[in-house]
């Protein structure tokens, strides 16, 4: 009989562990002092206190670091849904400007075709009543804000050599640390707000840099072509 060699399973260098890759020797370490520790106490009568805190320092270790795990994990599949959202709305507003030559005014100039003689904003008008898009998505902490800015998905739009709407940008902000460092700076994604990701064919001229005070304010963009920036960039959470 031919003698077979048993094939050791190659171990995937991307793979993640509960705690995170570079620190898991040391978790497993701590585990199984943990383990051996509670053994030998369970054995004894009483505790110590140096025994006590020992092992409720461990306990606070292990909680710590699946916690951490947990919290980025969380950030991360919020961010995949603000990823979702906002190419939603890049497809959306890119198939109205097929249709109807200009992208959507960020304002509420626009007629409701659903309650005519009534105003609507622009971008609910043309993507929702105009069948692109059933609903306007809303971010999943939409009200909330970091350090730099809101959480929302903001539009705005400009001209291009003096045509009325040929520009647009959509933007929003990522939670996760990570994504925000590798996506939202200029020198990522292009654009003109280092705290946002931005998305659309003007992200280099128009504004949805939105700052942080309450409610939030922003620099509008010149719609028209005429050289006066009177389209402020729509707040797309907060539109009913």
């Amino acid at each position: 009989m031919k003698n077979e060699k048993r094939q050791t399973p190659k171990k995937n260098a991307g793979q993640k562990t509960l705690f995170g890759g570079k620190f898991v020797c040391q978790k497993l370490f701590l585990f199984f002092f943990f383990s051996f520790s509670m053994k030998n106490l369970l054995s004894k009568k009483g505790f110590t206190l140096i025994e006590l805190l020992v092992v409720i320092t461990i306990i606070g270790i292990l909680a710590t670091g699946a916690t951490t795990v947990y919290t980025s994990a969380q950030q991360k599949a919020r961010d995949s849904i603000r990823q979702t959202d906002a190419l939603s709305l890049k497809s959306a507003i890119e198939q109205s400007y097929g249709d109807n030559s200009a992208y959507p005014k960020a304002d509420t100039s626009c007629d409701d075709s659903l309650n005519p003689g009534t105003p609507i904003s622009c971008l609910k008008e043309i993507l929702v009543h105009g069948k692109y898009l059933s609903q306007l998505p809303k971010d999943p902490k939409t009200n909330a804000k970091d350090d730099d800015t809101y959480f929302y998905y903001v539009y705005g739009a400009g001209s291009d050599n003096g045509i009325p709407g040929q520009l647009y940008e959509v933007s929003a902000n990522y939670e996760n640390k990570g994504n925000a460092d590798s996506k939202e700076k200029n020198t990522k994604d292009k654009g003109n707000d280092d705290n946002r990701w931005e998305i659309g064919t003007g992200i280099a001229t128009v504004n949805t840099n939105i700052d942080d005070s309450s409610p939030p304010a922003a620099d509008p963009n010149d719609y028209n072509g005429d050289g006066t920036v009177d389209d402020e960039p729509v707040i797309i959470d907060s539109v009913t």
